[in-house]
């Protein structure tokens, strides 16, 4: 194998080396581009004012507060699909995201009273951790595969994206569908180069 080049697998990736100036960082790059990253998606998390604008997300949050646990005496109920409180009745985004919102949602209301807007922000606050997520498991997948200059150029263009900046302000699943699917690549990544 020559020095321009180096192998994943049977994969041959080229070398890149014309981000030379960006190697002295080491690794506060990836630290101050996940702050960036952080300062982009949460600021004006709560750009409706509780208003619930979204559509997609109001359906979402709608069919949230519709589930219940049951009680423990009643936990047989939850094998009956049409009467279990934990059917949603409703799959057009999967059943991820609803049962996550509710989980949380159940774990706060020991605490505080959680209504509809408090919920808006945790489920929009679950949709940035997940793109942060996909901004760290990016800068990994290209430092393992080419080198860490590539993984800065990439999480930096990630998290500069409109689209993931905005996909973060609202509760959908498209952030947690990325950052699964990154991860999945990780690992086969993690897979390929053991063989």
């Amino acid at each position: 194998m020559n020095r321009s080049s180096k192998r994943l697998g049977n994969l041959k990736i080229p070398k890149v080396g014309s981000l030379d100036f960006i190697g002295s960082f080491g690794y506060l790059m990836p630290v101050l581009i996940l702050t960036i990253a952080s300062i982009l998606r949460l600021y004006g998390i709560q750009w409706d004012n509780g208003g619930l604008f979204h559509p997609d997300e109001r359906a979402i949050l709608f069919h949230v507060s519709d589930l219940s646990f049951p009680q423990w005496h009643d936990l047989g109920i939850l094998m009956d699909a049409n009467n279990s409180p934990l059917n949603p009745h409703w799959f057009p985004y999967g059943t991820l995201i609803l049962y996550l919102a509710k989980l949380i949602e159940t774990v706060a209301s020991i605490f505080t009273e959680v209504s509809l807007t408090d919920m808006s922000l945790i489920g929009r606050s679950l949709s940035t951790a997940a793109d942060i997520g996909t901004i760290l498991m990016t800068f990994m997948i290209c430092s393992m595969a080419y080198n860490r200059k590539v993984g800065y150029l990439a999480s930096l263009l990630i998290a500069l994206s409109v689209i993931h900046i905005q996909l973060s302000h609202f509760y959908r699943p498209e952030p947690l569908l990325v950052f699964f699917l990154i991860v999945s690549i990780w690992f086969m990544l993690q897979v390929m180069e053991r063989r």
